[in-house]
């Protein structure tokens, strides 16, 4: 992600926390990153109470998808939810938590799971 276009510079900590200053919007996002098949809204609650409230829970690659109740907590809660291909469009949007991915016609790709997990 350093090499993202709107990146300035990044730091890490505690393994899985990134820190993101962005040159667009002069601000600095906080991101977890996971390894999580499915992201539940339990687990999006455990990374809040380990980590404190992120700006960005990433949670891997585009196999990976997270539950309608996971995604709609993140956003009322102002957190960006997002696999691998959604990352580079979420950090150049100014409301990087309602950022959404779109095919060629403009339609929204969803990566919601059918998996429920907590």
């Amino acid at each position: 992600m350093i090499n993202h276009g709107n990146c300035v510079s990044l730091d890490r900590r505690d393994d899985l926390v990134f820190e993101f200053i962005r040159k667009q919007q002069n601000d600095r996002l906080t991101v977890v990153c996971l390894n999580e098949y499915t992201m539940g809204l339990t687990a999006v609650q455990r990374v809040i109470h380990e980590f404190g409230k992120p700006s960005i829970i990433y949670i891997g690659g585009g196999w990976c998808g997270y539950t309608e109740q996971a995604k709609n907590f993140c956003l009322m809660e102002r957190i960006g939810l997002y696999v691998t291909n959604e990352m580079p469009g979420a950090l150049w949007s100014t409301e990087y938590w309602s950022y959404c991915q779109r095919d060629k016609d403009g339609n929204p790709i969803s990566h919601l799971s059918s998996r429920y997990q907590t």
